[in-house]
């Protein structure tokens, strides 16, 4: 009989005692003393919510099929059979955020040690040496409790704790519409799958995704990977701010995952030619050995490779590259040696990400984008709220031209931006990458104008029995179904999950990938579902922009929401953006919804409002009621 933690709201003092017992709990000296001196912060996965004149102690609901497990691309969020926990496996997590931006409670995070997902598991450890949770333990009032299930499986009990998750999701609707409607890779059995040999290339989460899918499906699999360890890219900020000290505390996909599959791995490797005609890969191991590999279908998925812009000075001493280990170990190299000023050329999320864990460490430190900040994922109101959000926070912000020259003797002293010269000893650059097509093009296989690699809507090149995915590749977008070359993680997961199917014999095919991003960069949520104007410009979709009002109930001073929506001629929304300071995900999942629905704008904004108010009410009912409202 599996237990559950339960909450009577009508005992809840908002006192946060479950919050600081749960953040020692997760800490690494499990005492408050030495906690409240750990950096990062000991991450706690239950958070008091003030709703109305309520608290909530809200954690995971471990809902039985929850928005989480739904969009999570490699299935690392899933469920265990024995306790009916749902359970995070750190080693197949990509830290994509996408469940993140989903959980209609706000109670999944991404932790700043490394980058994976972190969430409530009932502190299953300590009930196994017969303990209470920690959050219950501290309790004072007996507010929280750790019951049997079917304790809260009464009628007019359950109907309440229902309640609070049901009064965020529209009584289950949007799980069931969001459910239907997203990409989800099978793992089933193919017939035949035993007799065909799939050799993937590269161990990325499009690789290792095709790797996975492809050997459950029951074909023999080979990866061949240049290397050695595969790790969790939006890790390397946390390397850089010092929260973690090699990237082995990111490692994913390892022998043990992979082992378990029968999937051969031969790394460190690297696949220097093939043959689409007599179906060979051919490989050059670590110690000079070259051997050809016979496939019945191989899955290309061999990533991208950092674009240096070309910039007067870029080969001095103290320039550096972030989009590789390596690349970061040169960073922390360079201020280990003294740099205290630096300059951070890029557009994207991670880039951000480096430029705040630099001034984390003390370090002085300007943002260069040619244009403006993340202008491929938001609209130019949102870049403008940002910047401004950014400046006052520390970074300096060089924006709407490159810079022009990386001045010094011998190494780095400064950088020349709009004619003005900016001290710097260390400039770290990561203003792109390009597909990385070389095997693919020797091969003789079709690029599509971006220069990815193109593929049709089951993720098949132009050879025969040969597949690409991730960033090396195209992918059919929603909900145009047109292909355009986007370098996102969860959707090269998914489609290298596809490919891997489809390699074992199966015959799947998608429609098209939603793209959904989200992040928090000093202080600010940020999430971007679907289309922005210059997405939609590049598959050729008219789309009209309009603000985002505030929600109903929302109090600005406390919890300022900023945000757009993108419509078609239809006036259905196609693509939303959403920054808020906090509660961020309570909002994401709304718009993930409206986007992959189609939903017109009228209708959405409608019911567009603050979550929190919704369980403010269910909450009422249930003290009204003196009823135990489920929360864990």
């Amino acid at each position: 009989m599996s237990k559950t933690i339960a909450c009577r709201v009508d005992r809840c003092l908002g006192c946060r005692s479950c919050e600081v017992a749960c953040a020692v709990e997760h800490s690494a000296s499990k005492t408050l003393r030495g906690a409240v001196r750990e950096r990062p912060r000991p991450e706690r996965r239950v958070t008091v919510q003030a709703a109305g004149a309520h608290s909530l102690p809200l954690q995971c609901r471990h809902c039985e099929e929850g928005l989480c497990q739904v969009v999570c691309p490699t299935g690392a969020i899933h469920r265990d059979e024995a306790s009916g926990i749902v359970r995070i496996d750190e080693d197949l997590c990509i830290g994509c955020k996408l469940c993140t931006l989903m959980c209609p409670l706000g109670v999944l995070r991404i932790s700043e040690r490394a980058r994976c997902t972190i969430k409530c598991d009932q502190c299953i450890d300590r009930q196994a040496e017969g303990r209470q949770p920690a959050c219950v333990e501290a309790c004072p009032t007996g507010a929280l409790q750790l019951v049997e299930t079917d304790e809260v499986e009464d009628e007019d009990r359950h109907l309440v704790a229902v309640n609070i998750v049901a009064a965020l999701t529209g009584d289950g609707e949007a799980e069931h519409e969001i459910a239907g409607k997203a990409v989800r890779a099978r793992s089933d059995k193919v017939k035949g799958a035993e007799k065909r040999h799939v050799v993937v290339v590269g161990s990325s989460a499009a690789g290792a995704m095709a790797a996975i899918h492809a050997a459950r499906a029951g074909a023999n699999v080979t990866v061949v990977t240049a290397d050695a360890t595969s790790y969790r890219r939006p890790a390397i900020p946390a390397l850089l701010a010092g929260y973690i000290d090699t990237m082995d505390e990111a490692r994913i996909f390892g022998p043990e995952t992979l082992g378990a599959l029968g999937i051969e791995v031969l790394a460190p490797a690297r696949a220097t030619g093939m043959d689409t005609k007599a179906k060979t890969v051919t490989v050059e191991t670590a110690d000079g050995e070259t051997r050809a590999l016979s496939y019945d279908a191989a899955v290309l998925a061999t990533g991208s490779i950092p674009a240096r812009p070309p910039i007067d000075g870029a080969d001095k001493a103290g320039v550096c590259t972030f989009l590789s280990a390596e690349g970061a170990r040169e960073i922390l190299d360079r201020i280990g040696d003294g740099a205290r000023r630096a300059v951070v050329v890029g557009a994207s999320f991670v880039a951000l990400e480096v430029a705040e864990a630099l001034l984390d460490r003390g370090l002085e430190v300007a943002f260069n984008v040619r244009s403006r900040i993340l202008r491929r994922i938001v609209e130019p109101q949102i870049s403008e709220y940002l910047q401004r959000h950014f400046e006052a926070r520390g970074l300096r912000m060089l924006t709407g031209e490159a810079i022009s020259e990386i001045g010094g003797s011998k190494r780095v002293e400064y950088v020349v931006h709009k004619g003005e010269k900016v001290p710097a000893d260390l400039v770290i650059l990561g203003a792109g990458a390009r597909a990385n097509t070389d095997l693919a093009q020797a091969a003789g296989i079709r690029l599509a104008e971006s220069e990815a690699v193109a593929v049709d809507h089951q993720m098949a090149t132009s050879a025969p029995d040969v597949y690409a995915a991730g960033d090396c590749a195209e992918a059919p977008d929603f909900p145009t179904g047109r292909f355009t070359y986007s370098a996102v993680g969860s959707t090269g997961a998914l489609a290298g999950a596809i490919a891997g199917m489809n390699a074992a014999g199966a015959d799947e095919e998608v429609e098209g990938f939603l793209r959904a991003q989200a992040d928090e960069i000093l202080g600010r949520q940020i999430i971007s579902v679907g289309h922005t104007s210059t997405m939609a410009e590049a598959v050729g979709l008219d789309v009209t922009v309009h603000d985002l009002p505030q929600p109903p109930e929302v109090d600005r001073a406390r919890d300022e929401i900023v945000g757009v929506l993108l419509t078609d001629g239809e006036d259905r929304i196609v693509g939303a953006q959403v920054v808020a300071r906090r509660h961020g995900s309570q909002y994401g999942w709304q718009v993930y919804r409206a986007v992959l629905t189609g939903e017109a704008r009228e209708a959405f904004l409608a019911h567009w409002t603050s979550p929190r108010q919704k369980a403010a009410r269910a909450a009422d009912e249930a003290r009204a009621g003196e009823v135990t409202v489920e929360t864990g």
